[in-house]
């Protein structure tokens, strides 16, 4: 199945962010564990939950089955993956590359990219805006 673009957020996470003076403190762990016994119960391709959202950074979490595709727009913006469970194909228009538990790849902006995959995965995807503000 096909889905466009990452800018969901689950219905269920406990283990909430939260900040502490600067610091952003989140139990991975503990959301990962809540997005996959909510995702199990559901008809959902994936399951994301915004960790981050600011002016120049989001971050963003994401459980995904079997079979997925994600579609992808072209950002003007760098974007990272980091896989935390399962693969992850990449897919570019220069190259594919499969990224396994462990990996962490970053894109430069203005790279149009695909994600399909072989098996259920969990992913942190940074989306970094790199443009001088003025």
């Amino acid at each position: 199945m096909k889905t466009q673009t990452l800018n969901s957020t689950s219905a269920f996470c406990e283990g909430k962010p939260f900040f502490v003076d600067s610091l952003l403190n989140v139990n991975i762990p503990l959301i990962i564990d809540n997005m996959k016994h909510y995702y199990l119960g559901s008809d959902q391709d994936l399951n994301s939950k915004v960790l981050l959202r600011s002016p120049h950074k989001n971050i963003i979490l994401t459980v995904i089955h079997q079979g997925t595709e994600i579609d992808s727009f072209q950002s003007a913006d760098s974007v990272t993956f980091q896989i935390l469970e399962g693969k992850l194909r990449l897919h570019t228009w220069k190259k594919s590359m499969m990224l396994n538990k462990g990996q962490h790849l970053t894109l430069n902006e203005k790279t149009k990219y695909r994600l399909t995959t072989t098996e259920d995965s969990v992913f942190l995807m940074t989306i970094a805006n790199l443009t001088p503000q003025s």
